[in-house]
C-alpha cells in the first residue's frame, strides 16, 4: 500500500535552475517568438521549431475563462504513452481520478496567474510506491496580448542520473 498522503505532489522549480538543460531551447523558441510581448499567440508559436525528439513529449492546451474546462488542441503520443491516455480534442474534465485532474489543472491555474513560464518537478506514485517523476515546463500563449488564453508544455521524464 502506498504510504504518501497524496498520490500526486508538484513542486515549483525556478527557471534557470533546471537540473536539466534538456528543456532550455523550448524555453529559448518560446522567448524568441514572443519578442516585448507577454507571451506569445498560439499562430506564432511552430510546434515544428521545437528540437524533435521533446515533440512526442509536448502539448498544447486552450484555456478557456471558468467555468469551462482546459481543452487539449494536441497530446504527443509519449505523454499518451506516458501517463496511458489520449487527451487530443479532450478536456481536462476527461481526466480521472480526480485528485489527477486537481494534480494537473493546478499547474495551469499557476501558469494564467503568473503570467510566465513556470517549471514544475511532478511526482505521481504508481502502485509500487515509487514516483513516476517529470519536469514539465510549461509556457503561456496569449491570442489576445492581455490573457493567457493556452499554453505549450514539455515533459522530461526526470532521473538523479543522466537525466
Amino acid at each position: 500500500m502506498n504510504n504518501q498522503p497524496s498520490m500526486y505532489r508538484v513542486q515549483e522549480i525556478r527557471i534557470g535552475e533546471s537540473p536539466h538543460p534538456v528543456l532550455d531551447p523550448v524555453l529559448a523558441y518560446w522567448n524568441s517568438v514572443r519578442g516585448e510581448r507577454f507571451a506569445p499567440s498560439w499562430r506564432d508559436f511552430d510546434l515544428a521549431e521545437l528540437p524533435g525528439p521533446l515533440l512526442r513529449n509536448t502539448l498544447v492546451v486552450d484555456m478557456q475563462e471558468p467555468p469551462h474546462p482546459i481543452r487539449y488542441r494536441y497530446y504527443g503520443s509519449g505523454i499518451a504513452q506516458s501517463h496511458g491516455f489520449e487527451l487530443t480534442n479532450k478536456t481536462s474534465d476527461d481526466i480521472f481520478p480526480e485528485d489527477l485532474r486537481r494534480h494537473i489543472v493546478g499547474q495551469y491555474e499557476a501558469l494564467k496567474a503568473a503570467r510566465q513560464p513556470k517549471l514544475f518537478l511532478s511526482d505521481i506514485y504508481v502502485k509500487d510506491g515509487v514516483p513516476k517523476r517529470d519536469l514539465i515546463l510549461r509556457l503561456p500563449l496569449s491570442d489576445d496580448g492581455e490573457r493567457v488564453t493556452g499554453a505549450v508544455s514539455v515533459e522530461h521524464r526526470y532521473t538523479e542520473h543522466g537525466g
